[in-house]
């Protein structure tokens, strides 16, 4: 059974396989742990392409999003605090810190494979900033020993580039994000993984100074950040008057997607074995199905800020966990209420409750409905994994945006929208999709907790749809390749979103190295005394 966004559900006709396999194949996807069905439904997406979904208008502050004032901060704070130093209630910080660092170096890596010709703007930029990049102690330290000097303009710059890429010098091209200096205090460097720690210490510890971190990393890394990690930990710990409880999960090759070769068949390997791909962040979402804590924050390894600005972060990182606590008492009311009674005004509640606070609006047919088929619907859109997202203006970061979404049956709710999901060729739908002001910075704070405190199958609430379909060469090939709903998009299509705005400087993403050299990654300028 699969079940429709809007209540009910239905049945999926099972059919015969329709991929080429033979069985060396059978063999293959056996051992990977995949399953013949998902299998077959990614071999229907990449042969069917996209599905677009129905743009109604973007979110909007009092239309979609929540803007708080200082005594809703205040209040929503508060009760946070008092849920987690008081209560039973466990929270843990949820971290996908898989991504490598050579994504951030791509320039420069086609500078070294290339040469300077066609890069000379990126080369003028690296000689302009190269001081202010957070390694730049390190790579000076490493360079004196060679005899070199990072800031000679007229030196050459592929020795300086080998220092920071190379396994011989600095090594960035093959450590993970969560490994990279992204910040500096005085003579000290911190990385992301630290950062983390910090942030977690001030929003996730409990009563009894516990501060659960989980990160997904790459089965390639995870003996690496997991030593990194041991060397720091106990120092943090200290500083911080905290104990780090932190736990790592890969990503399951299970997970993982087929691709099309040129011909439209599924595309092999050299020995002939079926070619699997890595299936994107929404793989991510059975990492997020195996934790236990009531309150779940999502966050990017690279979206950390340094220390002197953390402290706008935490306020409203505490205000988002009261206000999902807030909506989630009143979830978990309503649900007992209406499992237990067929009083119209528990309906009328209902009803105000899930229209004013959850954004869930219903078809006229509705009100024609039987009070038992008014509890039954109320209680399938209510009984739903529930998360609050922090949107920010929106400044021309590529991404998701939140957005009203019309279903099947031309009712709206709100989601957070990709722009592969939009049908860009129509004029419509492609206005509304650059008419949004906001920007999804991946700042979710979410329970996937039944009201009798037992964890949702998260796979009954994905769009299966929003899958990305795209083109991509790997060696001499250009593959139609699949990834999977993403993570915080169409993974979380059918869950229930609140979007509350919060300030631009609790977002910081690091996706080139360019990025580093952003304000909320430098270290202040102290004003000279005297």
């Amino acid at each position: 059974m699969l079940y429709h966004p809007r209540g009910g559900c239905f049945v999926v006709i099972q059919t015969p396989s329709i991929i080429p396999l033979n069985e060396r194949d059978r063999k293959q996807i056996a051992l990977l742990g995949a399953e013949f069905g998902v299998l077959e439904k990614q071999w229907q997406w990449l042969q069917e392409g996209k599905h677009f979904l129905k743009l109604q208008r973007p979110c909007a502050p009092g239309d979609g999003i929540i803007t708080l004032d200082d005594e809703e901060m205040n209040y929503f704070s508060s009760l946070y605090e008092n849920e987690i130093l008081n209560n039973d209630t466990t929270v843990t910080k949820f971290v996908p810190a898989s991504g490598a660092a050579s994504r951030m170096f791509t320039n420069w890596v086609e500078i070294l494979e290339e040469g300077v010709g066609k890069n000379s703007a990126e080369v003028s930029a690296f000689w302009q900033n190269l001081a202010d990049y957070p390694f730049y102690p390190l790579l000076g330290e490493l360079l004196g020993k060679q005899g070199l000097r990072a800031k000679e303009r007229n030196c050459d710059i592929l020795p300086l580039l080998k220092a920071i890429l190379s396994p011989e010098g600095l090594g960035f091209i093959g450590i993970p994000k969560a490994l990279l200096p992204f910040h500096r205090y005085g003579g000290t460097i911190a990385t992301p993984m630290e950062e983390h720690l910090v942030e977690t210490a001030h929003y996730c510890k409990d009563k009894n100074g516990n501060c659960h971190l989980h990160l997904t990393v790459s089965s390639e890394h995870k003996n690496r950040v997991e030593s990194f990690l041991k060397e720091i930990k106990k120092d943090y710990e200290r500083i911080l008057n905290a104990r780090f409880i932190v736990d790592f999960s890969l990503q399951s090759a299970s997970t993982d997607t087929l691709s099309l070769d040129e011909n439209g068949t599924v595309a092999r390997t050299t020995n002939g074995e079926l070619l699997f791909r890595p299936g994107g962040h929404g793989a991510l979402l059975a990492n997020i199905q195996q934790l236990s804590a009531d309150v779940i924050f999502i966050k990017n390894i690279d979206n950390v800020v340094h220390s002197s600005l953390l402290s706008t972060t935490i306020n409203y990182k505490r205000a988002l966990a009261g206000c999902l606590l807030s909506l989630l008492a009143k979830r978990n009311h309503h649900l007992r209420v209406l499992r237990g009674t067929a009083s119209l005004s528990i309906i009328d509640d209902a009803f105000a409750f899930c229209t004013h606070r959850l954004n869930l609006f219903f078809n006229e047919s509705f009100v024609a409905l039987s009070s038992r088929e008014k509890i039954s619907y109320l209680i399938n859109v209510l009984d739903r994994p529930l998360r609050v997202c922090g949107v920010v203006r929106n400044l021309g970061e590529p991404g998701g945006a939140p957005f009203w979404v019309l279903d099947n049956e031309d009712v709206p709710h709100t989601q957070i929208v990709e722009g592969f999901q939009v049908d860009q060729s129509n004029d419509g739908q492609k206005d509304i999709w650059n008419s949004s002001a906001y920007f999804n910075p991946v700042d979710i704070v979410c329970s996937i907790k039944t009201e009798t405190g037992q964890n949702y199958d998260l796979s009954r609430f994905v769009d299966t749809n929003a899958v990305c379909v795209s083109r991509k060469r790997e060696g001499k090939r250009v593959l139609t390749t699949l990834e999977l709903p993403g993570l915080w998009n169409g993974s979380m299509a059918f869950w229930n979103s609140v979007f509350v705005e919060v300030p631009l400087l609790t977002f910081n993403p690091v996706k080139t190295v360019h990025d580093l050299l952003r304000p909320g990654h430098q270290e202040p300028i102290l004003p000279q005394r005297g």
